[in-house]
């Protein structure tokens, strides 16, 4: 599975692959490239299979993250902790800031990784778009020391009848993102047209949402959420 992974990256990227640092910012023509993790699992495959650099966006939950964390700092020979860490670490938290404070260092190892942007699901608080921008990067890029990240949280917008089940709202959110940014829009903005999919997903008991999910409707719930987003920087 890696190396078929890897070959889906090589083939995405060699149309206009002309650099060796590809950035979605750096290369318009180039087709983005997102990882959803799917599990703990999977999610360690990006970087066993060495293209994190590939990769534009990843959107693991809290336990994924720290497993594609510790496989980055293993490959990176950084990886000082113990093997039996705890790799699920999802305490109730109150707000969306603490659940980043507390992986922090794990989104700073997939940053560090190459990995461009890191949408962190958090269930019912919604999700963290986490990236570094300009001279953050290039900072980090140096390894003259820790460059700080911004972190752009969208809260979950609930259903209008209550939550009938989450199955499915993941890939809801990667799907209404994926559309968003087809249609031309910044992470940030397609990130909100994800949470306006989620939303829908979370308001029936079917695997996929069959109403109220064209690009149209779902723009006033992404505006809604767009609005709400407040950034914080780590």
């Amino acid at each position: 599975v890696p190396a078929a992974l890897a070959a889906a990256v090589a083939a995405a990227r060699a149309p206009n692959d002309s650099s060796s640092s590809p950035r979605r910012e750096e290369k318009h023509a180039s087709p983005l490239v997102w990882f959803e993790p799917v599990s703990v699992a999977k999610a360690v495959r990006v970087i066993e299979a060495g293209v994190a650099r590939e990769v534009d966006v990843v959107s693991p939950n809290l336990a994924e993250l720290r497993a594609m964390a510790r496989a980055a700092r293993r490959a990176s020979g950084r990886d000082k902790r113990a093997e039996t860490e705890n790799e699920s670490p999802e305490p109730p938290f109150a707000a969306a800031p603490d659940a980043v404070a507390v992986a922090r260092d794990d989104v700073d190892a997939l940053l560090d990784a190459g990995i461009g942007n890191v949408v962190l699901t958090l269930g019912a608080l919604g999700v963290a778009l986490c990236r570094r921008e300009g001279d953050e990067r290039e900072k980090r890029a140096s390894g003259s020391e820790r460059a700080p990240f911004a972190c752009t949280h969208v809260p979950a917008l609930p259903p209008n009848a209550g939550v009938r089940s989450l199955v499915g709202a993941g890939d809801a959110l990667v799907a209404g993102s994926a559309a968003a940014l087809a249609a031309g829009h910044d992470l940030a903005s397609a990130v909100a047209f994800g949470a306006a999919a989620a939303r829908r997903a979370g308001g029936t008991d079917a695997n996929v949402p069959s109403s109220g999910v064209s690009f149209g409707a779902l723009a006033a719930d992404a505006r809604d959420a767009a609005a709400a987003a407040t950034t914080t920087t780590f």
